[in-house]
């Protein structure tokens, strides 16, 4: 199993609609179908950050300017909140290293089947359209398909640890994938 690799650093479980910025090492794991994470990591002072974010945007016009207790369910939301996280820190954006997963193709959404956009495609089209506005250069990725993935993100490196799930039995793949 993935944990008995990190058996020294405590394990944070993020949900759907969490975000969680960790300035001590440990690994911050996550399950995702449809829903995007982001993960931040800061090489010098070796921070990191991570969300689980379950749908594009939110209805607010101002998108969370200021962060209301569902801002980590939207993309941009908590996305921006993770930022501001780091900006406490005196850490610039651009100083950040970024990463996204997720956004599997599992429901559609639409008025016609033919022309139905998943919401797992949406969730990565504004994921990535918001970073380039921030001008954030996303490092690696594995975003889209058909199936779930289970992250290990590991604050104190940067890395990703990624299993891929069977859609018939969901139970993780044999093979790990390191971003």
């Amino acid at each position: 199993m993935m944990k008995a690799y990190f058996k020294d650093i405590p394990v944070i479980h993020l949900k759907p609609g969490d975000i969680c910025l960790s300035v001590k090492p440990c690994i911050i794991e996550t399950i995702l179908g449809s829903c995007v994470s982001v993960t931040m990591w800061h090489k010098e002072f070796r921070i990191g950050g991570m969300c689980h974010a379950l749908l594009p945007h939110c209805r607010d016009k101002d998108y969370c300017a200021n962060p209301c207790k569902q801002c980590g369910r939207f993309v941009k939301c908590s996305v921006r909140q993770m930022i501001r996280g780091f900006k406490s820190l005196k850490i610039r954006e651009s100083d950040l290293e970024v990463k996204i997963f997720g956004g599997a193709e599992t429901m559609s959404c639409g008025p016609e089947v033919g022309s139905r956009v998943s919401v797992g495609r949406l969730n990565v089209l504004s994921t990535l359209a918001f970073l380039e506005s921030r001008g954030l250069l996303v490092k690696a990725s594995d975003t889209g398909g058909r199936h779930g993935r289970k992250l290990f993100f590991n604050t104190t490196t940067g890395e990703v640890y990624l299993k891929r799930f069977s859609r018939k039995s969901m139970s993780p793949d044999v093979t790990a994938k390191r971003a």
